[in-house]
């Protein structure tokens, strides 16, 4: 059984203190402080631990930092720039690499990247389709917000070698996905199913799932492991 209370308020009525108790154990508190505007601008957890935004004139966050209890704070996010709609378009991670975000005009996110700076994209790009396959065609006029596809392109490092692996996603009549696959190359990683079963007298019905997963799928995940290492990701 868990148990959260809060222990203190300021004068706006926002929360200054609180703590969760689990199994009766009595932990440190969480303590927050905010800024005039009512934006949250650290908080400290049991641990000591503390995470400090910082805002702009315009409130907009243009930098994350994080420091260990009786540590000094370290950059861990800053370099922020944001589209007109006020989405993240670029920020520069603790790690020194840019991690940038390309939209289409329903603000849906089609490209994420990483590199070495934010018109850089070569360590990493995760690329996004939307809409409805018809006939094996992606009909984009047809987009109701789901993904079809997601594309991970991975650059050769090292001795590791890069690959691109796709994902793609089938939905049902109720935008339940029905299948989603990867593959690498002509390989298919996995496969996974969702079927609908409704009863003779179409009272009930329930969704099954079929998983099967290529061999491949092992030397992936070391490659991703791998690159994980290289980026600090």
């Amino acid at each position: 059984m868990s148990e959260t209370q809060y222990l203190a308020f300021d004068a706006a009525g926002r929360v200054l203190s609180s703590k969760q108790l689990t199994d009766g154990a009595p932990p440190n508190p969480t303590l927050y402080s905010y800024s005039l505007s009512g934006a949250l601008i650290e908080q400290t957890y049991p641990s000591g631990r503390a995470v400090r935004n910082t805002l702009d004139n315009d409130g907009d966050l243009i930098q994350v930092q994080s420091r260990k209890a009786n540590d000094t704070l370290r950059n861990y996010a800053n370099g922020f720039t944001y589209t007109a709609a006020g989405a993240v378009a670029a920020m520069r991670l603790g790690n020194g690499k840019w991690e940038s975000t390309e939209f289409n005009s329903r603000l849906q996110p089609t490209r994420i990247g990483l590199g070495g700076s934010a018109s850089d994209q070569s360590l990493l790009k995760l690329d996004y389709t939307y809409g409805v396959i018809v006939n094996g065609q992606l009909h984009t006029a047809k987009n109701n917000g789901n993904i079809q596809s997601q594309t991970t392109t991975v650059p050769t490092v090292g001795t590791s070698t890069g690959f691109m692996a796709v994902q793609t996603y089938n939905y049902d009549a109720l935008n339940r996905i029905d299948e989603a696959k990867e593959v690498i190359g002509s390989t298919e990683i996995w496969k996974q199913d969702y079927r609908s079963t409704v009863s003779a007298t179409g009272t009930s019905s329930r969704r099954t799932r079929r998983r099967s997963r290529g061999t491949a799928s092992t030397t992936r995940r070391r490659r991703i492991e791998s690159y994980a290492m290289w980026t600090g990701r």
